[in-house]
């Protein structure tokens, strides 16, 4: 049996436990489809892809005639073992065009036509080459595109994008968080994706944050425009130092003013918090130094500001203690955060 970190595109399709989740969302399909896309950050796209598919087929299918469709869907795959592409290497799928007046087994069958002839190149197929870069827990790393671009990613982030460009267009996937300095070109936009937004831009510097384990996406802009656009239509122009947010919860979008100093902080290798939460710290510093960090739940209500440059993570947690009042204890990869009790009791008398 393949294992689900091998999932193609045509595996997710098929699988039962994800088709409930994309149809109804079900609370304990919701919550394992999340954990593991939190658990495999580079198979966002691969995700959002199996969902449009699902969801075109959902548009002219009725729920009792799924099941039985499903299953002649699957007897055509079976008659040619060949799989589905997965969408982070290949072009993106023409079947969003099919007519409405399409049949749902044609609807459902041309999907796996397109797919299979999209993985046999012709010699009037064009070969993508996608290079992939990606920083685990812990690393940072920096990187130049073809065309003068320059990217900086942070940790667990990934990025991907065709070795060379189209001669109208410059494309990227990232999931994570990344600073980009773009080269102006003006016949060639370059276009950022993130999962269910995109950005447009020429010649500009701009501050991405988009982890699949955080609720809200951020675009902020140091230098020139900005288009941010879900579902291909713009949804908001930025100018320097305004920042986008989208909430994945309530499906908003959000402008207004960042501060680029905290925002920032991070490409400098500083580590800068402003009243900011146990939550938030715990996050940043888990990412930071590949750590695993536990805390008291009374410890949570508690906020900090304070800045840490080219500091060791016991060295950052000695600044912290004596404000938040906490101890703690490192053995290798784990973290446990406490409340000192004794101090606490000091206090009180």
């Amino acid at each position: 049996m393949k294992k689900i970190q091998e999932y193609t595109l045509q595996d997710l399709v098929l699988d039962e436990s994800f088709q409930r989740y994309i149809r109804d969302g079900s609370d304990v399909d919701k919550a394992f489809w999340e954990e593991y896309l939190i658990q495999n950050p580079k198979k966002e796209s691969l995700i959002i892809e199996s969902k449009k598919v699902l969801n075109q087929i959902y548009e002219f299918l009725p729920p009792e005639e799924f099941k039985q469709e499903l299953e002649k869907f699957i007897s055509i795959v079976e008659a040619d073992k060949t799989t589905f592409i997965q969408p982070e290497k290949k072009r993106s799928f023409s079947y969003y065009a099919i007519a409405a007046s399409v049949s749902a087994i044609l609807l459902i069958s041309l999907v796996w036509i397109f797919s299979h002839q999209l993985t046999q190149p012709s010699q009037k197929t064009e070969v993508v080459s996608i290079v992939e870069r990606s920083t685990e827990r812990g690393q940072r790393s920096n990187l130049v595109l073809r065309d003068g671009t320059k990217i900086k990613l942070n940790a667990q982030s990934f990025l991907s994008y065709p070795k060379n460009f189209k001669k109208n267009l410059r494309e990227v996937h990232v999931t994570g968080e990344a600073f980009f300095e773009v080269t102006k070109d003006e016949e060639r936009p370059f276009i950022v994706h993130l999962g269910d937004l995109s950005l447009k831009v020429l010649g500009t510097s701009f501050n991405i944050r988009s982890y699949p384990d955080e609720n809200k996406l951020k675009v902020s802009l140091a230098t020139g425009k900005v288009e941010v656009s879900r579902d291909g239509v713009v949804e908001a122009s930025l100018t320097p130092n305004m920042e986008a947010v989208y909430d994945r919860f309530s499906n908003e979008i959000t402008v207004s003013q960042f501060d680029p100093r905290l925002t920032l902080a991070w490409k400098e290798d500083i580590i800068r918090f402003k009243r900011a939460n146990f939550t938030e710290i715990v996050n940043v510093l888990e990412k930071w130094y590949n750590v695993d960090i536990s805390y008291d739940e009374s410890m949570a209500a508690k906020d900090f500001t304070g800045e840490f440059e080219n500091m060791a993570l016991e060295d950052i947690l000695k600044g912290m203690q004596h404000t938040l009042n906490f101890d703690y204890k490192i053995r290798g990869k784990k973290v446990k955060l406490f409340t000192n009790k004794r101090k606490n009791e000091k206090h009180k008398h």
